[in-house]
């Protein structure tokens, strides 16, 4: 927040709810991050049939509802380890639902240590971290070290020219 920067975050739904996470949902949120969709407990959707795989999908967003207070619109979903990218029926029950697109990213903050990181930043890049203690740490370093380079980290709807997610009552 001291950077400038904006992050799209992708909690899985089962994780919302837990009570010591609530608060920091909340606080991102109320400070312009963006909150997407990671499914509900974090499987391959490909494995599953059409009710679960779509269950997984919106009971996250209910979760994210409620801790919210929110109707709250989520414009990406991002399936587990990035499987199904080019999955028509992800594709179309996203559409159906009101979301955008389908989330990926180019460069895993995860599996890079911070220099390659750095040495790597480029327009349009998108950075995959984890809510891990080890990225955590890597990512408070990450941000200013790129703000300082001259770069602006944006929501995916900003890099993408959406409008910000919408939330009603």
């Amino acid at each position: 927040i001291e950077n400038g920067a904006k992050l799209t975050l992708f909690p899985i739904g089962k994780n919302v709810l837990r009570e010591e996470l609530q608060d920091t949902l909340r606080y991102a949120h109320e400070n312009g991050m963006e909150i997407e969709n990671h499914t509900l407990e974090h499987k391959r959707h490909f494995q599953m049939d059409d009710a679960t795989f779509e269950r997984q999908i919106y009971l996250q967003c209910l979760c994210v509802d409620k801790v919210l207070g929110v109707d709250y619109q989520e414009h990406f979903v991002r399936p587990f380890g990035g499987d199904g990218r080019d999955d028509q029926r992800l594709h179309q029950y996203a559409k159906q639902i009101g979301m955008v697109g389908i989330a990926h990213w180019n460069v895993s903050g995860s599996g890079t240590g911070l220099q390659k990181l750095i040495a790597g930043l480029a327009p349009g890049n998108i950075y995959l971290f984890h809510t891990t203690d080890k990225d955590t740490a890597k990512l408070q370093e990450f941000i200013p070290a790129a703000v300082q380079a001259g770069y602006k980290l944006v929501t995916l709807n900003e890099m993408f020219g959406y409008p910000e997610n919408e939330t009603s009552p």
